[in-house]
């Protein structure tokens, strides 16, 4: 088996070796080394590229850190503002809570079941 391969093997090859004289065969090794060379030079101008992309990278990293720290600056004191602007609202309607829920109660303590959800929420 050994033996019929080796023979198999140097006949497909003597006969690949002797179809490389043909034009058609020419032609194909041609557009072949042709494609292998534009695929280099492809190659070579991404890889000099890289320095001016990763520059270009840096720079809009950069840019978008500092825009970051402005936005965060922003929303702390935003939120800050709208806690402390919830808690004064709460504070300054609990007066308004306390005499609804007067109202609510006057006379009835089984109301409480109907006034307690609208007081909590």
């Amino acid at each position: 088996m050994r033996r019929f391969l080796t023979v198999f093997a140097l006949l497909t090859g003597l006969a690949y070796l002797e179809g490389c004289d043909q034009p058609d065969h020419q032609a194909r090794i041609d557009r072949r080394e042709d494609n292998l060379r534009r695929t280099v030079t492809l190659f070579d101008a991404l890889e000099r590229s890289h320095p001016e992309k990763l520059e270009r990278t840096v720079a809009m990293l950069e840019r978008q850190n500092a825009e970051d720290v402005k936005s965060n600056e922003a929303n702390a004191t935003r939120i800050d503002r709208a806690i402390h602007g919830e808690f004064d609202r709460w504070r300054d309607l609990q007066p308004y809570h306390q005499k609804r829920f007067q109202e609510l109660m006057q006379g009835d303590p089984g109301a409480i079941d109907r006034a307690l959800p609208w007081i909590l929420y």
